[in-house]
């Protein structure tokens, strides 16, 4: 089996979904951010903040890139701004199953408002975040598969996380609404 990546907005439960799903596959998990944090030494708002977006997106590529290298068959949490970079795009294509877990604003805000870990989306608006999934969405729905929720939980998105990619009868480039009410954007 090969990597799975999971990859979404900002607190679109990637990294819940993700450790999860790697205790029910019995799969080693890994979170790019975390990593990035550890190897150098702060975290990645800051990394963010004060070597800017252009540096923080390479040393996310060379860290996607290096887990690549020593992970096989794991399931791996990306950032949500990875996707924006083309060479990172492709390292994740050529190494696993890209799976976007796309919520709805209100799950986001709801994600956000049960997190500690981050303060610094408390103050988005909605307008914000919407903003944020028109400008990334072609890059999200270049996923092999993508699961639209709103209030579903981490099992239920465990569930269907692994039907897609144990490939239960679905095909790649599917894209799944579990949802009752899916915001329109």
């Amino acid at each position: 089996m090969n990597n799975i990546f999971l990859i979404g907005p900002p607190a679109s439960g990637k990294t819940s979904v993700g450790i999860s799903l790697a205790e029910h596959m019995d799969l080693p998990f890994v979170d790019t951010d975390e990593q990035i944090a550890e190897a150098e030494g702060e975290g990645v708002v800051e990394i963010f903040n004060r070597r800017g977006e252009r540096s923080f997106r390479e040393i996310e590529r060379d860290m996607i890139k290096s887990i690549c290298e020593d992970h096989n068959s794991s399931v791996i949490s990306t950032g949500g701004g990875a996707v924006l970079s083309s060479r990172t795009r492709k390292i994740m294509k050529e190494s696993g199953t890209i799976i976007t877990l796309l919520p709805s604003i209100r799950a986001i805000q709801t994600n956000v408002e049960k997190s500690h870990l981050r303060p610094s989306l408390l103050s988005t608006t909605a307008e914000a975040l919407r903003s944020l999934l028109i400008q990334r969405m072609p890059y999200y729905l270049m996923a092999d598969y993508v699961v639209s929720y709103d209030t579903e939980s981490v099992g239920d998105l465990v569930s269907i996380v692994e039907k897609f990619v144990l490939n239960s009868g679905f095909t790649q480039n599917t894209y799944a609404t579990h949802t009752n009410e899916v915001e329109k954007l």
